[in-house]
């Protein structure tokens, strides 16, 4: 029966008609022009997503940087967009200054670290395009009463919202907001 079958679909010899061979390439033209398209949108959104992924980043390095300096202080005065830490570096007393309460251009702040004692370097931008309201300060502390009564800091957090286009002028509205602290490991051996 098989050989049968066989050998009549060798002898015949039809084929597709003109009316289907049509069809199926129109029909081949709308799929070939949908991966097209998708390929085309791709194309546009790979500059906005390349540019959140830096965005993110190094809003993310520069604020580990940040608080591991802070980190290593044994006073900390924290104001809602201010830090000033005393730190001792290679046994030199160092005042390092988180300072992110500049006026806002386009609705982004930049946070500035500067340094006095040791050997002070210009001021440096850590954080080029902080996007925090007023309402939400970059910097919160939790303090605690030692045996005399005074209140010392013991935790600080940063909250950081970085716009998620980054460097460019167009994209995406949205904010990333990087939320760390830390507790001062110096801080508990002089209270």
């Amino acid at each position: 029966m098989a050989r049968r079958l066989l050998t009549r679909l060798l002898r015949e010899e039809d084929g597709f008609t003109l009316t289907e061979q049509l069809i199926v390439c129109v029909g081949l033209a709308f799929i070939l022009a949908a991966i097209l398209g998708l390929a085309d949108v791709a194309t546009k959104s790979a500059p906005a997503d390349r540019e959140r992924v830096h965005a993110v980043r190094d809003a993310q390095i520069e604020l580990d940087k940040m608080t591991r300096e802070l980190r290593a202080a044994h006073a900390i005065a924290i104001e809602p967009f201010k830090a000033t830490a005393q730190v001792l570096k290679n046994n030199v007393a160092v005042t390092v200054t988180y300072d992110c309460s500049g006026t806002p251009v386009n609705g982004l702040r930049k946070c500035v670290r500067s340094q006095l004692g040791g050997s002070p370097g210009p001021s440096l931008t850590v954080l080029p395009r902080i996007a925090n309201a007023t309402s939400r300060p970059v910097f919160t502390a939790q303090q605690r009463n030692d045996s005399a009564g005074v209140g010392w800091t013991t935790y600080v957090r940063t909250l950081v919202e970085v716009p998620s286009r980054g460097e460019r002028t167009v994209g995406g509205k949205a904010r990333i907001v990087l939320d760390d602290g830390f507790y001062l490991r110096n801080i508990d051996a002089l209270h």
